[in-house]
């Protein structure tokens, strides 16, 4: 009968009963999405040898197949009301053919979440009921390829709120027709539909829409869309009244493509609120004239035209947006030249983060005249903005700003900035501020740049805030007024080469954790202030990590009253200070210390004792230390060094820790180094003239080479009892003795008790002996070519001076040049 296999006005659709999912039916099962509230009066053939069925309530919709597999179900008579939403057997149903008699009702979210469905149907979807609703109606359906709405009675529906969102396979659909006179809500109709390529709206009714956020959002492949003729009534004050996100990641949407630019100049925007993100993400729009809008209601421009980053210029200067609290990201990303900003009345402003960000043409930003006196957010404002030469805010007073993070950081072409009004009492954090300002002079033209009048009492963070402001030759930070709020400091002014002084004597550092590379590179500076760091309260302090490294000039740091107790990282804190001689830091806790690499590295005029007080860390507790890596490295000057009492049982890292030191003894006899894997040059170029090293457990090094290269003046080494140290891990020994030339034979002769079965890295034992002057007789250099042939390694490289092998020596020595050894020496041929 009519509906059924052999008639053609019913309503057919196709489902496939094995797609299964949460909240779905069983696997030879079909549920049809009926709702409480439809009317229903129908015949359904299931599309098996079963005869047809009356449904007339949803109880009754449930179908059991004998086998699973594909079905054609086939429906006449009434039914009103269906909606899947989002659930059920949504994943089953493939295609509707045939709308037939099918009709919408009152319902909502149809076929939402139907992630299989096509629609073949050609003839008119019927929609009726009390209040109709498009809500979600194909959301999720992402196979959906075509449908045909073009005979669709659009007059009945009240909203399209996400009716086509997701449909990400839709490349087309025929709206010109579309009776819109009755929406009131559109938002995120065909969001996400990144095939869509055109849509015929240009005669579109959408005076009586108030809601219309996302619209096209994410419409990424839609290139073209005539809306100029659209008429707007958001004349409800009590009404949301919002575009936010309307073409919001439209990518390939054009300014001028075909025979119609996108043009929105006569919209009338009386009466929005919200254009919050409306343009984001167009990335290949060039110019939008929005010149004549009407923005007094608006109160969010939040991100409205970021990442247009083919947008050159832009016609907002008179816009009236004495309403809009928000303007975080609104040009972010453009490549415009001017912001023509200057008549803003920015009065209500709170929220003015990263509004120009990453405008790397910007030259000219008309902000002279913002009132920014309410703003609590100015994070990133103009971060990178790479061609900003100057800018003008020298009547901006922030007493109510919060967070200034990075508001000029990149800005690498700013030469003058006037910041003395701004205040900052309200300021919690304040990290990279003017970070790679790098052309940023102190005075340029007639204001100098002045940040002494700043309030930082309330500032927990200047981490980078002048990093990199390799320009500024003065920086008066004296009475800022840092107070117990304070938590990091780390690289506030790294790479400040030119500043001679920083004033930083009356700072509150109680609570202050981190002062990592706080000075770092600052190679100008000769002043920390009247009394510099000596009374900072650094109890709370836990890492100081490349503190005053390379201060090459600064020749007084009076830490000998700070409270280490806590600090775990020591890394690279005096490295390279190339003018102090003197440092107390007797007194120091070390006990929570796990790192001192480079600790004194470079130090190369610290003297031992320099006045009163000698250099002395004898007493530290150095038991969780791992890393010791170039600690002591360079300092020429110093003549004694006592860590003989040092407990080092945590240490793994030990590489050329006392490179080119000139003191004559170093007491290491009763070191734990049986942790440490890299030793390599340890004691590279020392004035040492004996060492001990006889309880030393050398068994985990891996590394090394040059241990005791160029100490010219050792004359005697005591070895464990096994006669040498471990070499058993050693992956390389490449110039262990050279130039030790005050060494006798006998020391070299102790390699007969090398393993250098692991020591394959490249060079392994190449130039162990260069340079040296005594000559080791035979019955010396024949034991070690006798132990060496016995391990089976080839390719090693090796010379011996004018050592000659004899007898079994000989014997040995050709047998490793037949395993392909490089083999120098005196030995006959």
């Amino acid at each position: 009968g009519d509906g059924g296999p052999e008639g053609a006005g019913g309503f057919r659709s196709n489902w496939d009963t094995r797609n299964v999912s949460a909240g779905s039916s069983a696997s030879n099962t079909v549920t049809l999405p009926l709702t409480a509230s439809g009317t229903y009066d129908f015949q359904v053939w299931w599309g098996d040898d079963t005869p047809p069925e009356t449904i007339t309530s949803m109880a009754q919709a449930t179908h059991t197949y004998t086998v699973e597999g594909e079905y054609e179900i086939s429906i006449s008579g009434q039914i009103e009301g269906w909606s899947f939403g989002n659930t059920g057997d949504r994943l089953k149903i493939l295609d509707v053919s045939n709308w037939g008699t099918f009709t919408t009702g009152s319902t909502s979210a149809w076929f939402y979440g139907c992630a299989n469905l096509d629609c073949s149907a050609t003839d008119t979807l019927t929609i009726g009921g009390s209040s109709s609703s498009m809500l979600s109606a194909f959301s999720g359906c992402t196979s959906l390829s075509a449908i045909n709405t073009s005979d669709w009675n659009m007059g009945l529906i009240s909203g399209l709120d996400s009716a086509f969102r997701n449909c990400s396979s839709l490349t087309t659909i025929d709206t010109s027709a579309w009776d819109t006179s009755n929406w009131t809500y559109v938002r995120h109709a065909f969001r996400s539909c990144s095939n869509l390529t055109s849509l015929e709206v240009a005669g579109w009714d959408m005076s009586n829409i108030y809601e219309a956020s996302y619209f096209f959002s994410g419409c990424t492949s839609l290139s073209n869309i005539d809306v100029s003729g659209w008429t707007w009534s958001f004349t409800d004050p009590l009404r949301v009244n919002t575009l936010a996100s309307f073409f919001y990641g439209c990518s390939s949407l054009q300014s001028s493509s075909g025979t119609t630019p996108f043009d929105i100049s006569n919209w009338d925007m009386a009466g929005v609120k919200m254009m919050s993100s409306m343009f984001l993400g167009c990335t290949q729009l060039t110019e939008i004239n929005t010149a004549s809008w009407d923005m007094s209601e608006v109160t969010s421009i939040s991100g409205m035209f970021m990442n247009c980053t083919a947008m050159t210029f832009l016609k907002v200067e008179l816009w009236d947006v004495a309403k809009v609290t928000n303007a975080n990201n609104f040009a972010n990303g453009c490549t415009i030249t001017t912001a023509p900003c200057g008549a803003w009345q920015t009065d209500s402003l709170l929220y003015s983060g990263r509004v120009f960000k990453a405008c790397q043409s910007l030259q000219t930003a008309e902000v002279a005249g913002w009132n920014m006196t309410n703003v609590q957010y100015n994070y990133d404002m103009f971060m990178n903005c790479t061609s900003l030469t100057t800018i003008d805010t020298a009547l901006w007073s922030l007493p109510l700003n919060e967070n200034a993070t990075n508001m000029f950081a990149g800005c690498i072409s700013l030469v003058t900035l006037d910041t003395s009004n701004w205040g900052m009492a309200s300021t919690t954090t304040a990290p990279g501020v003017f970070s790679g300002c790098s052309v940023l002079q102190f005075s340029s033209g007639i204001t100098p740049f002045d940040v002494s009048g700043w309030d930082m009492s309330s500032c927990t963070t200047i981490t980078s805030i002048f990093s990199g402001c390799v320009d500024l030759t003065e920086l008066d930070v004296s009475t800022w007024g840092v107070s117990t709020s304070m938590l990091d400091t780390s690289g506030a002014f790294y790479r400040c080469t030119d500043v001679a002084t920083i004033d930083v004597s009356s700072w509150t550092m109680t609570n202050v954790a981190a002062i990592n590379s706080m000075f770092f590179g600052c190679t100008s500076l000769t002043s920390l202030g009247a009394t510099g760091v000596t009374n900072w309260d650094t109890s709370s302090l836990t890492s100081m990590f490349r503190a005053f490294k390379e201060c090459s000039i600064l020749a007084t740091i009076d830490v000998s009253g700070w409270d280490t107790a806590d600090v775990t990282n020591m890394n690279d804190t005096f490295m390279s200070c190339l003018a102090v001689t003197t440092l107390d830091v007797s007194s120091w806790d070390t006990s929570s210390a796990t790192t001192m690499d480079y600790l004194f590295g470079g130090c190369t005029v610290l003297q031992f004792s320099s006045g009163v007080t000698p250099f002395d860390v004898s007493s530290w507790d150095v038991s969780l230390v791992t890393g010791m890596d170039h600690m002591f490295s360079s300092c020429n000057a110093l003549t004694e060094l006592d860590v003989s009492l040092w407990t080092t049982t945590s240490l793994e890292d030990t590489q050329w820790m006392f490179y080119g030191l000139n003191v004559a003894t170093l007491d290491v006899t009763n070191w734990d180094v049986s942790n440490v894997t890299d030793m390599q040059g340890m004691f590279y170029r020392t004035d040492i003239t004996s060492i001990n090293v006889s309880n030393w457990d050398t068994s985990s090094v891996v590394y090394m080479r040059q241990l005791f290269d160029e100490c010219a003046l050792l004359t005697s080494i005591t070895w464990p009892a096994s006669g040498s140290l471990d070499t058993s891990s050693a992956e390389t020994l490449y110039k262990f003795f050279d130039s030790t030339t005050s060494l006798p034979s006998s020391v070299y002769a102790t390699m007969q008790y090398w393993d250098i079965s692991n020591a394959t890295g490249v060079g392994a034992l190449d130039n162990i002996l260069t340079n040296t002057v005594n000559t080791m007789l035979s019955t010396e250099y024949n034991p070690i070519l006798l132990a060496w042939e016995a391990y089976g390694t080839s390719n090693m490289v090796v010379n011996f001076g004018s050592a000659v092998a004899t007898g079994a020596g000989a014997t040995a020595r050709t047998a490793l040049l037949n395993r392909f050894w490089t083999i120098t020496d005196n030995t006959p041929p």
